[in-house]
């Protein structure tokens, strides 16, 4: 990349005029406020510290861009899609990024206040310490992102789905996830206190030490999750399921589990002191040593011997 001083604005435009590609620039530092570049393909741009905001951007391509400190607040980032770019704090405030995409991007301390995210696709990409607690995310899929300890307290998602992400120690607190996917995420000490998730999944999660207290998962799916020394202490999991959960010390004190299929899990020592367990399904789950001093312990359903024998039954050879 080119070390010279940034193009100025109508430069860049002409550039733009020229081809719709524009590669091996150095651009940063410049100011591109409010100027019409959409369609444009950036390839192998130094663009640190360069002023996009309000810029229209729609369907740009970004690939190995630097994007340090860049700032595209309230830009039209509609479909754009960002490449193997590096872009530590930059700033997407208020962007419009609905279908954008982002692969194997570094994002971390990146502001997305206010951000439209709907229908965006996120893929092995770091979103560490960004700022994402005011950003939309409605319909949006993220696979392999780190979002480790990023501060995700009272954000609003609606459909999300996440596969295989790092959420660990991640801060989620009083947050709204309606039908929201966390399958097989990497979710150790995360906080969900109080958190809003009925029927939202976290299929093959490890959650140990998370904390749940207080939430509402009606209907929610923990099926094959590592969920030991979790804490769901006066959580509603009405309905929920914990199939095949690994559940160890879990705490289930003051939990409402009515209906629940608890079958198969895995939870000795777990505590279900004063936990609602009417109708909760516990067939052939382990609770050797559990705890239930105050529970409704036999309102719930327990191993069906007949179910058992059938699903143990293997052909004779």
């Amino acid at each position: 990349m080119s070390a010279t001083v940034p193009l100025r604005a109508e430069e860049l435009l002409a550039r733009r005029r020229d081809s719709m590609t524009i590669s091996g620039l150095s651009i940063a530092g410049g100011d591109y406020r409010g100027i019409d570049l959409s369609g444009v393909r950036f390839d192998n741009i130094d663009a640190r510290g360069a002023r996009f905001a309000g810029a229209s951007l729609e369907s740009s391509r970004w690939a190995n861009c630097r994007i340090d400190g860049t700032s595209f607040e309230a830009a039209d980032l509609t479909r754009a899609r960002l490449q193997t770019c590096g872009g530590e704090g930059a700033i997407f405030s208020r962007a419009r990024l609905m279908y954008a995409e982002m692969h194997t991007c570094t994002l971390r301390g990146a502001i997305f206040d206010g951000a439209d995210l709907t229908r965006a696709a996120l893929e092995q990409s770091d979103f560490q310490t960004a700022a994402l607690e005011n950003a939309l995310l409605s319909i949006a899929w993220l696979r392999a992102c780190n979002l480790a300890h990023v501060d995700l307290r009272r954000v609003s998602w609606n459909t999300v789905q996440s596969v295989d992400c790092d959420f660990t120690g991640a801060r989620l607190e009083d947050a709204q996830l309606v039908h929201c996917a966390f399958d097989g995420a990497r979710a150790p000490g995360a906080d969900f206190t109080r958190v809003h998730a009925p029927y939202s999944s976290f299929a093959r999660a490890d959650l140990s030490g998370a904390c749940f207290a207080g939430a509402f998962l009606k209907g929610a799916k923990f099926d094959m999750a590592s969920i030991g020394k979790a804490s769901f202490m006066a959580a509603d999991l009405t309905m929920a399921r914990l199939v095949g959960a690994s559940a160890g010390i879990s705490l289930f004190a003051d939990a409402i589990l009515a209906y629940a299929d608890c079958s198969h899990m895995q939870a000795p020592a777990a505590d279900f002191s004063r936990a609602d367990v009417t109708g909760t399904n516990l067939h052939a789950a382990q609770l050797d040593g559990a705890l239930w001093t105050g529970s409704n312990r036999a309102a719930a359903r327990d191993t069906d011997m007949e179910q058992l024998a059938a699903e143990r039954w293997e052909p004779s050879r």
